[in-house]
């Protein structure tokens, strides 16, 4: 079990808050999920911040180490969770040098393939954030069967995301208000289902799609 966040500057505006503080925070927040090791990206523009939290499994070598960056640097990968056939998808790959491990398989195949494509292709239970710089592009996905949570916030200044909502409470927002329908479903069925969360602007990601967040026309499509 590993922790993924993030979240993504939507304008120019100057907020007080710091960013680096922030995802340390978010980062903090998921240690608990990855105990072995924690670290974090951010772009060259300051617009994008990945966390990682990483519980050693498969690769214990240091080359797993997320966030990740595939070899042309166009994207960034976060990714908690366990592909089953990343063996036999290595053998697709133009570049099998060095995929030691399940992550870095991935990261390839999103560079081979694109992200939709790749997702396509891997079997296993997952959650997965990349970012595309070339497109300048967010992806946001859970596995099929939703094994692995991912929560995700939207307003006019920021996209946030988290494994679990704590982290995405850590981020600087006034988005943080119960609903009411989320917590009559929950008192109805013993637990609220996607996309609602227990905060009218928090949304579980539903298993198996695939969030796609243009910030070149500040779209969000699913």
């Amino acid at each position: 079990m590993c922790g993924i966040v993030g979240f993504i500057k939507l304008n120019n505006k100057k907020h007080e808050f710091s960013s680096i503080d922030t995802i340390k925070k978010m980062v903090n927040q998921i240690q608990s999920r990855g105990p072995d090791f924690q670290d974090y990206w951010q772009s060259e523009d300051s617009k994008v911040f990945f966390g990682h939290s990483r519980l050693s499994i498969i690769d214990l070598s240091n080359k797993s180490n997320q966030p990740i960056l595939s070899n042309n640097k166009r994207w960034t990968v976060v990714f908690n969770g366990e592909i089953y056939n990343y063996k036999d998808l290595k053998t697709i790959l133009k570049d099998r040098n060095d995929l030691s491990g399940d992550t870095k398989v991935l990261t390839s195949l999103i560079e081979q393939f694109g992200f939709e494509k790749a997702i396509e292709k891997i079997d296993g239970m997952f959650a997965i954030a990349a970012w595309d710089s070339l497109q300048k592009k967010l992806y946001l996905t859970r596995d099929r069967i939703g094994e692995k949570p991912l929560y995700y916030s939207l307003n006019e200044d920021f996209l946030f995301f988290g494994s679990n909502i704590n982290s995405v409470r850590k981020f600087p927002s006034n988005n943080f208000s119960l609903s009411n329908s989320a917590i009559s479903q929950y008192f109805k069925y013993n637990y609220i289902p996607s996309p609602q969360s227990i905060y009218k602007n928090v949304f579980k990601l539903v298993p198996a799609n695939i969030l796609v967040f243009d910030t070149k026309t500040n779209k969000k499509n699913i």
